[in-house]
């Protein structure tokens, strides 16, 4: 007999789980427990058996099941536990008594139907009819019944109590893995509609921030021409404050965006080496402010990929802002190269590095590193994210390499040709 609660639990591994049977599954639990026409002989042999010593099992089994606080919880008045007595001599001849067939399954199936139903997990009952199989057989050994090769009916009673076991999980598993679905179901939608509110938001929030920057640019150009030059630093400090708050915002409104599946590609055929040449224009300022040298990388004769030009300018953006950021008097080399039926793009500097034990979480939502070296660093902690996002839209493929002190190698595979 089965004691330690644990193993009673793992137990539920060994047996294959069916959320629904169907005839020809349970034909397949025949076969699988190897039930033959002898086994079946034997078991109509032991009704007799069974009907003479059904009340001394059931009250043995009982004795058995109240060793459990859960059981004692659910069965606490005597007048149930009279009741679930005489239905369970009944359930103990019906399993050896009546055909083997689908509608004893469906009967047999009730069990676990009723044990969801009250809240008893499978470690509970699988130790219950593991006791009950000792009983059996222990019973079966000290009566010598019939005569018959004790080996066989041992044989036969295991396999017939795993059967109705292996029926009750099946339909226990049927109604968890139901109710599973449907909160699964309601937290999607959650989810969903979660998106959809920071998209909303967010969008709401950028048009006046928009307003605010361009009103504060045109005022620090004005106070700039009338010679009021201590003004300038002021309104430069709230120009970056309102530009990283705008970027953190589009960042939002991205990821909600992705998140709630309204994330739409426009395709159309891009060059690779004029789209790296526009970004790495657009690049130079956040490059050079510390001292870095950007080095492209790309065959002129290159055959254009079909893609989604903004996002995959959106995706070099901010691989190569992140290294302009975590490198300093460096290189940054953006690079392409043919890769069997897609190109690999490829963004390597030579900056801080990120550690090993952290390179698992760095595509994490809102995820910044915790080293002092990071932390000096401003950032929303999405950029990563929307990148992996964004490249998945794509049906690409991002990895990273990364060494301390030595630098950071993204990598990048998409196809040649988007196919939805």
């Amino acid at each position: 007999m089965i004691s330690d609660m644990d193993e009673e639990n793992s137990l539920i591994a060994l047996i294959p789980v069916l959320t629904q049977v169907t005839p020809d599954d349970f034909q397949s639990r025949l076969a699988l427990l190897e039930i033959e026409e002898s086994d079946l002989a034997i078991r109509e042999q032991l009704v007799p058996f069974i009907k003479e010593n059904v009340e001394s099992i059931v009250q043995e089994f009982y004795d058995y099941v109240f060793r459990f606080p859960e059981m004692v919880r659910l069965i606490h008045e005597s007048v149930l536990l009279e009741e679930l007595k005489k239905t369970q001599v009944t359930a103990l001849v019906e399993l050896f008594e009546e055909p083997l067939d689908f509608k004893f399954a469906k009967k047999r199936m009730q069990v676990g139907l009723t044990h969801y139903r009250v809240g008893l997990v499978p470690k509970y009952y699988i130790s219950a009819y593991s006791a009950l199989m000792e009983i059996l057989c222990r019973m079966v050994k000290e009566k010598k019944y019939m005569g018959l090769d004790e080996v066989k009916v041992l044989s036969v009673i295991v396999k017939i109590l795993h059967l109705d076991m292996q029926l009750a999980i099946d339909s226990y598993n049927h109604q968890f893995s139901k109710k599973y679905q449907e909160k699964a179901q309601a937290a999607q939608e959650a989810s969903r509609a979660k998106s959809e509110f920071l998209a909303n938001m967010s969008h709401e929030l950028r048009t006046p921030l928009n307003s605010i920057i361009n009103f504060t640019d045109w005022v620090k150009e004005k106070v700039k021409a009338e010679g009021k030059e201590k003004y300038t630093d002021r309104l430069e400090r709230v120009l970056k404050n309102a530009d990283y708050l705008l970027t953190l915002i589009s960042d939002i409104l991205d990821l909600s965006k992705i998140e709630a599946g309204k994330f739409e590609l426009q395709l159309e055929e891009v060059s690779l080496p004029l789209l790296f040449s526009e970004v790495g224009k657009s690049m130079e300022p956040l490059v050079i402010e510390q001292g870095n040298e950007l080095v492209i990388e790309v065959s002129e004769g290159m055959e254009p990929v079909r893609t989604d030009k903004t996002r995959l300018n959106q995706i070099l953006y901010n691989l190569l802002s992140n290294a302009a950021k975590f490198t300093s008097k460096g290189t940054i080399t953006l690079k392409a190269v043919d890769d069997l039926n897609g190109v690999m793009i490829s963004v390597q500097d030579t900056g801080i590095g990120i550690a090993r034990t952290d390179l698992e979480r760095i595509f994490e939502k809102f995820k910044q590193l915790e080293t002092s070296k990071v932390k000096r660093y401003k950032g929303t902690g999405l950029g990563l994210a929307i990148t992996q996002e964004l490249v998945r839209l794509l049906k690409g493929k991002v990895t990273l390499e990364s060494e301390i002190n030595k630098g950071t190698r993204f990598s990048i595979w998409l196809p040649r040709v988007f196919e939805l």
